[in-house]
């Protein structure tokens, strides 16, 4: 009888040393390598603070769409501030380089006028023009004399006087709005009477002035006068595209060209990427009057491999 309760009793102190193991056991955090359920799930996500740094323009960052915060949780997403501050620049660019235009415009404008007006001043134009001059001056002079001996021919100055009476004759009968057929035909015969003493009296002044060899003379100087100022002008127009400050003008004005092309193309471009930029935006938050979860119970724990759900 002794014997039994002594192994009852031995029993009892075993069981009672096991059980306070294994509730030790049990109280221990297991490590990862002891625990392979552990290993078996996914790490907790990293949460990136709100305030972090947003991208801009950097490299791989596509034109067109808005910056987007790696902390995006759901209603979180970045206003597209870059698209949108670029247009306002992208005007005022245009609006600089439309004036530059007009200002080198101007500038090459200002160029070509003061060399044809240092040409005008130049010694050899001011000498072929008191040449000319002196030439038109000296041929004036001589048919003036031929035709004063002319007005002394008795048939020549009837001729005139002729010409003369029958144009005040015109005058007079001059007809009314609406002239009968008698008054026309006394019109066109006196016209043309007038027209045949004028020609006749045209034909005697031109045999005179090429009879006298002074006039011939005083021509062919006046001639020879206006071909030499029109080659100095030839000259120069050839010579003005060539000149180095026309074309340093020119190059200017080419360059301050392409500079408003480009303004404008990138206006327009930065339109486009403001509205693209915009509508992505909005789509985004089509679905912000909802809440948002993303499948997180607590900062250490979590369902779903970290897809969230909509709801209200």
């Amino acid at each position: 009888m002794r014997s039994c309760c002594r192994f009852v009793l031995a029993l009892a102190v075993a069981g009672i040393s096991f059980t306070t193991a294994d509730v030790r056991a049990q109280v221990a955090a297991p490590t990862p390598a002891q625990n392979p359920q552990t290993n078996s799930q996914p790490a907790a996500p990293t949460v990136t603070p709100v305030t972090a740094a947003q991208p801009t323009f950097g490299t791989g960052s596509p034109l067109g769409f808005p910056s987007f915060n790696p902390a995006y949780r759901g209603s979180q997403m970045d206003y597209p501030a870059a698209e949108v501050q670029t247009v306002p620049l992208a005007r005022a660019r245009l609006a600089s380089a439309r004036a530059e235009q007009d200002l080198m415009m101007s500038d090459l404008h200002s160029t070509v006028d003061r060399l044809w007006e240092d040409f005008d001043y130049s010694q050899p134009v001011v000498d072929a023009r008191k040449e000319e001059d002196a030439a038109y001056l000296e041929y004036d002079d001589a048919r003036r004399k031929v035709l004063e001996s002319l007005s002394n021919d008795p048939t020549y100055r009837a001729m005139i006087s002729l010409v003369v009476s029958l144009k005040m004759k015109l005058e007079d009968e001059r007809p009314t709005k609406t002239p009968t057929p008698e008054e026309l035909e006394r019109l066109i015969a006196t016209a043309t009477l007038k027209l045949s003493y004028a020609s006749s009296a045209s034909a005697m002044e031109s045999a005179a002035l090429a009879a006298d060899e002074r006039v011939q003379s005083a021509h062919a100087r006046l001639v020879a006068a206006g071909q030499k100022s029109a080659a100095l002008r030839a000259d120069f127009e050839r010579s003005l595209h060539r000149s180095p400050e026309f074309l340093a003008a020119r190059r200017n004005y080419d360059d301050a060209r392409v500079m408003r092309l480009t303004a404008d193309a990138f206006l327009d471009g930065a339109v486009n990427a403001r509205d693209v930029a915009m509508a992505y935006a909005y789509y985004i938050h089509r679905f912000d009057q909802y809440s948002y979860s993303p499948g997180l119970l607590s900062p250490g724990l979590y369902y779903g491999a970290g897809y969230g759900y909509y709801g209200r």
